[in-house]
C-alpha cells in the first residue's frame, strides 16, 4: 500500500493513525483500494463512512489496509513499527466503537474530562463536571460513560501504545 512505503521517506507525509477493533472477522465488506477489492470488517467499514470528510483529502493509515495480513515475515516486520507510525502521525483518531443512543454524552464527558486541567482525584463536595444538565452524579451519565468504556477497543493490547504515543488524539464514535 502507498502509506507503507511512504513512510520510509525522511520526512514522512501528512497523514492519521487509525486504532479500532477489527471486530468479527467473518463479518466483511469490500472496498476498492488503489484498483484492488480490498475486505475489511464491518467494523472498519463502519468507522470509514463515519469518517470520511468529502471535502478534505487524507492519507489514512489502518493496519488491515497497509500491512499485507497474509505476510507473516511483514506483519512482524510492521509489529516492530507501530511506535514510530503511532508517534509521526499527526493525528490518531480512535473508533471505539459504533455510536449509539447517548454516546454524545458519553463522549462530550471525554472532552470535559481532557479539556479541564483542574480535575483532580479526591472528593468533591459538589459535582465539577456536567454534560447539559447531567452531573457526575446522573444515572444515564455514568450509564453511558460505562457503556463507551466497556467497548471492546479499551480491551485491545495495543491501546495504551496508539494512544500514549499519539501527536494529537480525537476519539470518534458517530458523525458528530
Amino acid at each position: 500500500m502507498q502509506l507503507r512505503n511512504s513512510l520510509t521517506r525522511r520526512p514522512p507525509p501528512d497523514y492519521e493513525a487509525f486504532s479500532y477493533v477489527w471486530g468479527d472477522i467473518k463479518d466483511v465488506r469490500c472496498i476498492e483500494l488503489e484498483g484492488a477489492i480490498v475486505p475489511i470488517t464491518r467494523n472498519l467499514d463502519s468507522a470509514l463512512r463515519h469518517l470520511h470528510r468529502e471535502d478534505e483529502k487524507i492519507i489514512l493509515w489502518a493496519d488491515v489496509l497497509c500491512i499485507n495480513q497474509n505476510d507473516i515475515k511483514e506483519r512482524l516486520h510492521e509489529v516492530s513499527q507501530m511506535n514510530p507510525i503511532y508517534r509521526q502521525a499527526t493525528r490518531v483518531v480512535v473508533w471505539p466503537g459504533e455510536g449509539w443512543d447517548g454516546s454524545n454524552i458519553a463522549m462530550e464527558f471525554l472532552r470535559k474530562l481532557g479539556d479541564d486541567e483542574t480535575l483532580y482525584l479526591g472528593p468533591s463536595p459538589v459535582p465539577c463536571i456536567s454534560v447539559g444538565s447531567r452531573h457526575l452524579d446522573s444515572p444515564s451519565l455514568c450509564r453511558h460513560t460505562i457503556h463507551l468504556f466497556d467497548l471492546p477497543w479499551w480491551k485491545r493490547t495495543w491501546t495504551v501504545q496508539e494512544f500514549v504515543l499519539a501527536q494529537d488524539l480525537v476519539f470518534q464514535c458517530s458523525t458528530s
